[in-house]
């Protein structure tokens, strides 16, 4: 599991607005680092134990936390594929729009859903 200040500089990385970043804090905190290892690394996430897991909706924001830790992931597949910097630069800020959009759909709660999570999983590949 990453750290906070990884969590941060990953986060800023993205484009996350402080308030988002600020709101997840305690939340990133309270993680076993065990549970968060054990859904980063499986090839399939298994939506059932997660919600069991995080429930409230709160799973939306473990969906943030790992979709945040997986930047440098998706820097490094964009290196390896020789895409361009200004390729990387274009999507940079598209979990930063989503978050917005969750939090402005659902009245300030920082999270993403299981599908915009998905899109971070497999830019991972």
């Amino acid at each position: 599991m990453i750290n906070w200040s990884q969590f941060v500089e990953y986060a800023e990385a993205q484009q996350i607005k402080k308030e988002y970043i600020e709101d997840t804090k305690s939340f990133f905190e309270s993680l076993d680092p065990a549970v968060f290892d054990r859904f980063y690394n499986t090839e399939r996430l298994d939506c059932n134990a997660v919600t069991e897991l995080f429930p409230n909706g709160e799973f939306r924001r473990f969906l943030f936390v790992m979709a945040v830790a997986s930047w440098p992931e998706m820097v490094e597949l964009y290196r390896k594929n020789n895409y361009t910097r200004q390729q990387l630069d274009d999507i940079r800020c598209d979990l930063a729009l989503w978050v917005e959009k969750f939090a402005s759909d659902n009245v300030g709660i920082t999270g993403i859903d299981f599908r915009i999570y998905d899109w971070t999983r497999a830019v991972r590949r």
